[in-house]
Formats: C-alpha cells, sequence, structure tokens
C-alpha cells in the first residue's frame, strides 16, 4: 500500500509529462511516453543506456542517495534531493563538477528540469562533465588492488 502511494506521488511530481509505469507499459508503445517509472528492482543499469535524464532516488530521506554513477556514465544529467550528499564521496564530486543538479524540493523538479531541457548548451555541457568525470574515475579498482598488494 505504501509503495502504490509513493508511485502515484512520483506520476504526480512528472504531471506535465506522459508518463508511464514499467509494470503497465507495453513494448510497442513505451517509446510514446516522456517518463518510464521503473517499478521493480534490479533493472535500473541497464536502462539508463535509453534515457536522457535521471532522477536518482534517496536524496529526500535519510538513509542514503542511490548509484548516481550509473547514470552519469551514459552522459547524462543527475538529479537528486537535498540530502545525503556528504554520505556518499561521488556525490560531493559530481555536485562540485556541475554534473549532478540539485532539486530542494519535489514540486520544483519540472521547473529545473524544463529550463535545463530547454538551453541546449547547458545540457550538452552537463552530458560532457558527467561523462568527463567517470572516465577519470576509471581504473579505481586496479588502483585499489594495487593498495592492498602493498
Amino acid at each position: 500500500f505504501p509503495v502504490t502511494i509513493r508511485l502515484v506521488e512520483i506520476e504526480h511530481t512528472f504531471k506535465g509529462f506522459s508518463c508511464i509505469r514499467y509494470s503497465q507499459a507495453e513494448e510497442q508503445d513505451v517509446f510514446n511516453y516522456r517518463v518510464l517509472i521503473i517499478d521493480n528492482i534490479g533493472m535500473l543499469a541497464s536502462l539508463y543506456q535509453y534515457a536522457d535524464a535521471a532522477f536518482i532516488g534517496g536524496g529526500f530521506g535519510t538513509k542514503g542517495i542511490h548509484n548516481t554513477l550509473e547514470a552519469a556514465a551514459f552522459g547524462m544529467p543527475v538529479f537528486v534531493g537535498p540530502n545525503n550528499h556528504d554520505r556518499f564521496p561521488e556525490v560531493g564530486d559530481l555536485l562540485r563538477n556541475g554534473s549532478l543538479l540539485v532539486v530542494d524540493q519535489p514540486e520544483h523538479f519540472n521547473q529545473q528540469f524544463n529550463q535545463l531541457w530547454n538551453d541546449e548548451k547547458r545540457w550538452n555541457e552537463i552530458k560532457t562533465l558527467s561523462q568527463t568525470f567517470v572516465q577519470q574515475q576509471a581504473g579505481a579498482t586496479q588502483k585499489v588492488l594495487k593498495y592492498l598488494a602493498e
């Protein structure tokens, strides 16, 4: 029951766009919608490649922001809520490089998104910043393994 209420709230947040839940989408018509709300677990990382932007959950609660790097790797503007930035180093890093955008209240998302959507130069700048940041982090596993071997 609470999940259904939350999904209705999310749909309301995106009321200016045509939305559909993944569980209700048909393959032949999913491209007729601007917003696909993923209402299941385990497939986000594989869906980001199809997105133009991502709103990452967890930034309005107290537990933490979900993985921002998966979306950033596909070079897109990434939006988050105002909380928990200090708990995850990559969130702070993406904020500092300008590719992560903070929505201070859920109802302000449409305004911020539309403003960015209508500024192609800024949109492309953020895409580049996102991709560059992730590319610069490549090789982290090797660095950790090397450190542990010393």
